[in-house]
């Protein structure tokens, strides 16, 4: 399970000595030794550390360990890391890219054509990319993955208004109950979830 975030220098963190410039050089970076430990519970602690220095978050990025990646891919605010994990062959790795607010919109845009439906959802859910979202929407076969862009706070009002008419109760539930969907259209929706959507699983 994903731990919290641990600021460096809190107790149980890798400390401290991670306060320094990400792009700094290799040699004699601190942390470093710590990343490439056999010990995997030390290098997910690693991950899970703020204001990791970029040279030991891209070494973690390709940890043998998709935990470690994935927690790293959780916690990272370091664009070009994330851009790096993107592709990443461990599908709950790139469910966190998508899943996290400091991915690169390219990057992120990536994954909402990932052949895993796990992380277009996770994308879904989280984007504020109009364009592409709506895209998506248009050629989306898998419920679950509309239902996670019906309940995203910010998506677009046509884009609610086009998930408002999805054949599948479920997706048209996740739209009335969307702040984001207009006033009008949730007032038809709730007529159609009270008759046609409850108890729907």
């Amino acid at each position: 399970m994903t731990q919290a975030r641990k600021p460096a220098g809190s107790p149980g963190s890798t400390g401290g000595q991670f306060d320094k410039d990400r792009t700094g050089g290799v040699a004699g970076l601190p942390g470093f030794d710590l990343a490439t430990s056999p010990d995997p519970a030390v290098r997910d602690d690693m991950a899970l550390t703020e204001g990791l220095p970029r040279p030991v978050a891209l070494r973690l990025s390709v940890d043998p360990d998709p935990g470690v990646r994935a927690d790293l891919a959780e916690t990272s605010d370091d664009p070009m890391v994330l851009a790096n994990m993107a592709s990443d062959p461990h599908t709950p790795v790139r469910v966190a890219v998508a899943s996290n607010p400091a991915a690169p919109r390219g990057a992120a845009r990536l994954l909402s054509g990932d052949p895993e439906p796990q992380a277009r959802a996770a994308w879904a859910n989280t984007t504020d990319d109009q364009a592409a979202l709506d895209r998506l929407v248009a050629r989306e076969q898998v419920t679950f993955v509309r239902c996670e862009a019906a309940a995203n706070p910010l998506a677009g009002a046509d884009t609610l208004d086009r998930l408002a008419g999805d054949p599948n109760p479920r997706v048209r539930l996740e739209a009335a109950a969307n702040p984001s969907t207009r006033p009008d259209t949730r007032v038809v929706l709730t007529g159609d979830t009270d008759r046609r959507g409850g108890g729907v699983e």
